[in-house]
């Protein structure tokens, strides 16, 4: 069976449809006039990726940004909106939004804690932030099911061994015998391993923390931070589910820009940062055998997440992100060897 979306190769995303840019500035245009602000320069695009355009322009309150959003993703103007309204420290508010078409209009946040990095933050900085991340996750827990009719993907624990094993029916988004993609012993392994992933989120909802909002691309990138501020954005990826599974892109980033070793003594002082919040939920023993199945488990999320991404993208753009669906179940093998939960 193949589950994968098919578009017509030479499909058009909504961006490059040859009125779109038009519209993009007629719809500024508007948000302006009522504001009674007046555009100052061109508009200009910074950064064009198959599942998202943002676009940079001046306002008398300073450098804006618009975003569009792919129909993949549409959920994410509703999603800032709302966030906006129940973490005003913690998300700017929009200054516009049209969610039937995926867009929104932001204020600039800058500077980004990547810029902070490279220019010399210590790894210590992080503490403070994955604290706070994780209150944040946990103030949000009695909006569960307002997300969830935002449009915020679903992904609730329970689901998750259901939508894997759809996944694995996709056998061309696994790409196997490929450069790029799955062995078939390792196409094999993971269909044997069904099982035992039913287990492991099983044991993971056991554990006692509820699904709450998980950010799914959780890297120095979507922060905003300086000394007086510190904001998350870009909640394209969000989805409802195990919050512990924000640490799996969490920690894999943060390792890679300060060459940590998994499991090594700063990595596990970044783990019980974020961890300490949640101590009301469970002791610690538990919130550890959690953190380590989510670490697991979130690796298949995370590639539920690119399959979505990237099975409703027109078949010319498909193929330039087809190896993060099998990469990422590769890295779920990966880490059930690591850490030996059989």
């Amino acid at each position: 069976m193949n589950i994968t979306q098919n578009f017509d190769t030479d499909a058009l995303l909504p961006w490059e449809q040859p009125a779109w840019h038009q519209d993009v500035e007629n719809w500024l245009d508007v948000v302006f006039r009522e504001r009674g602000w007046q555009r100052a320069g061109e508009v200009v695009e910074v950064q064009r990726r198959p599942w998202s355009v943002i676009l940079k322009l001046n306002a008398p309150v300073g450098g804006l940004y618009f975003k569009a959003c792919s129909p993949a993703l549409m959920h994410e103007p509703a999603l800032t909106r709302a966030l906006s309204l129940w973490q005003p420290q913690r998300v700017l508010p929009l200054i516009a939004s049209e969610t039937e078409r995926g867009w929104m209009l932001m204020p600039d946040g800058s500077p980004t804690l990547r810029s902070q990095f490279e220019a010399g933050a210590p790894l210590s900085t992080w503490l403070d932030i994955l604290r706070v991340f994780a209150q944040m996750q946990i103030d949000l827990l009695p909006h569960a099911e307002e997300l969830l009719t935002l449009g915020i993907i679903d992904r609730r624990t329970d689901t998750l061994a259901d939508q894997f094993t759809h996944l694995l029916e996709d056998e061309n988004a696994m790409r196997l015998e490929q450069k790029d993609g799955l062995t078939r012993d390792e196409f094999d392994r993971l269909q044997q391993e069904m099982p035992v992933f039913r287990r492991l989120c099983r044991e993971l909802t056991e554990c006692g923390i509820p699904d709450s909002l998980e950010h799914d691309d959780f890297h120095d990138g979507n922060i905003f931070y300086s000394q007086n501020r510190l904001v998350f954005f870009d909640w394209g990826e969000t989805c409802l589910s195990h919050p512990f599974f924000s640490m799996v892109v969490g920690l894999n980033s943060i390792a890679y820009r300060f060459d940590l070793e998994p499991g090594g003594e700063s990595w596990c002082q970044l783990r019980d940062a974020y961890l300490q919040p949640w101590a009301a939920f469970s002791d610690r023993g538990t919130l550890l055998r959690a953190f380590d199945l989510a670490q697991q488990v979130g690796a298949v999320n995370r590639a539920l997440t690119w399959h979505r991404v990237v099975s409703r993208l027109p078949l010319r753009w498909q193929q330039e992100d087809a190896d993060a669906v099998p990469g990422w179940l590769q890295i779920y093998l990966e880490r059930r060897k690591r850490y030996g939960n059989d």
